[in-house]
């Protein structure tokens, strides 16, 4: 996705200069959100294209970049085709964390083919697995259970989301899950998974032994830093470290998207985010700045999803880690969490609330000191 918005950037300065593109997927550039979530729902397959080759662009796809070397600008893929550049985008994404030994047949739901996949196995499977209780395997258990299949969920953590929300909400979307039927496997580690008959058999450090007919797991991701790492790019934060332009370490190469870490002088830090609005934002910036634009890259990011009937819009930093103000309303399910470092806030997080994206925008890059008199009601 931030390759498509660089793309586009690039267009609006420089209509006809040559652009290539490297994928080693098999598909134009298309959004991936929906692959978790509203593909389940009646969204129609044909319209996640980012329709990318209609801007006078070179797809090179099915190739994998193996090697780059700056000096001479130019870039080998797994072919040994070789590549020339003047400006170079690095947005290679992540990868998601995979398990040791793992049978073919589990499904990590990355890119397009995995979602073919997983659609097959739903039209003729029933009894489903879903590692991990992150932001991918809640969407995806609920886009089985919409599809009425039975699912079980697995994960390490006393409640689903708890890597960004306090467990007094995290509990009430434990209670929702739970309450459509699936099976709540939860301060367990996944060991493996063996195929045994026909089954795929799930083994957890707790002993426990369970058998399904299909297994996805989403177990966070890794940033695809491989390429960066053939000539020595700088990498912060397993990601490849840019300036507030989006310029690597070396001349004439940019980093965006999943792979890229920045300085925000908006949160103060070194940040990395791998969500799809930043993408987007990010490869914007990028190919404004190779096209020959001065664009400080300072967006601050947001993120969201309706997952078993709750609703949740992240800004900014959003972290269980820090301290944290909640800010109840008079329904019981509905709340604005606040997440602050030093008194200052980083993140804001809208609970079953439309919520004022901007204004919380805002309140995050004023720097001011708050507490939990002040943020009360602030942003009602």
């Amino acid at each position: 996705m931030a390759a498509d918005t660089a793309i586009q950037a690039i267009r609006k300065i420089d209509p006809i200069g040559s652009i290539g593109v490297i994928s080693k997927e098999d598909h134009s550039p298309y959004e991936r959100s929906p692959l978790s979530n509203v593909l389940w729902r009646g969204m129609d397959v044909d319209d996640i294209w980012r329709n990318t080759g209609n801007l006078g662009v070179n797809l090179h796809l099915a190739r994998t970049a193996t090697s780059l070397f700056p000096d001479k600008q130019i870039v080998y893929d797994h072919e040994g085709q070789i590549y020339s550049y003047e400006k170079l985008l690095i947005a290679t994404g992540s990868s998601p964390r995979q398990l040791d030994d793992s049978p073919d047949e589990i499904i990590y739901l990355r890119g397009l083919e995995d979602y073919f996949k997983l659609k097959a196995f739903a039209e003729k499977h029933e009894h489903f697995c879903v590692i991990g209780g992150g932001f991918i395997g809640t969407e995806i258990a609920d886009a089985l259970v919409a599809q009425k299949k039975d699912v079980t969920m697995i994960f390490p953590e006393k409640s689903p989301l708890m890597s960004l929300l306090p467990l007094t909400v995290s509990r009430q979307l434990f209670a929702a899950i739970k309450a459509r039927g699936v099976i709540l496997v939860n301060e367990e580690l996944v060991t493996g998974v063996e195929k045994i008959g026909r089954d795929l058999v799930v083994k957890t450090n707790r002993d426990t032994m369970l058998a399904f007919d299909s297994v996805v797991a989403a177990m966070g991701a890794v940033p695809e830093t491989g390429l960066a790492s053939t000539c020595d790019l700088k990498l912060f934060g397993n990601g490849i470290l840019v300036d507030d332009h989006l310029r690597a370490s070396k001349p004439g190469i940019y980093a965006a998207g999943d792979v890229a870490s920045f300085p925000s002088h908006a949160l103060g830090s070194i940040m990395r985010f791998d969500h799809a609005g930043n993408a987007n934002a990010m490869g914007f910036a990028a190919g404004e700045n190779m096209a020959g634009g001065d664009v400080v890259y300072d967006h601050v990011p947001e993120y969201g999803s309706t997952i078993f009937g709750m609703q949740y819009r992240a800004i900014g930093d959003v972290s269980a880690r820090y301290n944290y103000v909640i800010d109840w309303r008079e329904e019981p399910e509905r709340c604005t969490i606040y997440y602050l470092v030093g008194g200052r806030v980083r993140g804001v997080l809208f609970w079953n609330l439309q919520g004022d994206v901007e204004a919380a925008r805002a309140l995050i890059t004023e720097h001011k000191s708050h507490n939990v008199h002040t943020l009360k009601g602030l942003l009602s």
